[in-house]
C-alpha cells in the first residue's frame, strides 16, 4: 500500500481559500497615530502601528523612526508631546463614534 500520492493536496480554489483564512486569522491590527491640535484646526497621521499578539511595531510617517514596543498601550506615550497637541489611536476600518 502506497500512502504517498503525488500532486497537490487541494484544488487551486481550496488552497486559495485556506490561504485567505490564514491571512485573516494572522493579520495584525492596524492603527494610525493621529496627532490633533487642541484647537481642532489641524491634525496629522504621525505613525502607523501594527499590533501583533506579542509585540507592537510602530513606523513613523517621516520614514526615519521605527519602534518595537511591548504593547499598543505604550505607543501614545511617544506622541503628542508638543504643546497644544494630543495624540490618539484610530483603528483602521473602524470609524470613530459620530462619524
Amino acid at each position: 500500500m502506497n500512502l504517498y500520492q503525488p500532486g497537490p493536496l487541494w484544488t487551486e480554489d481550496e488552497y486559495q481559500q485556506l490561504v485567505a483564512e490564514l491571512v485573516a486569522e494572522e493579520s495584525p491590527t492596524v492603527f494610525a497615530v493621529v496627532e490633533d491640535r487642541d484647537d481642532r484646526q489641524d491634525g496629522r497621521i504621525a505613525a502607523w502601528v501594527l499590533e501583533f499578539p506579542d509585540e507592537t511595531e510602530v513606523i513613523c510617517t517621516d520614514g526615519v523612526v521605527r519602534m518595537s514596543l511591548s504593547s499598543v498601550d505604550r505607543v501614545l506615550a511617544r506622541f503628542g508631546r508638543q504643546p497644544g497637541v494630543t495624540a490618539r489611536l484610530v483603528r483602521t476600518g473602524h470609524p470613530e463614534p459620530g462619524q
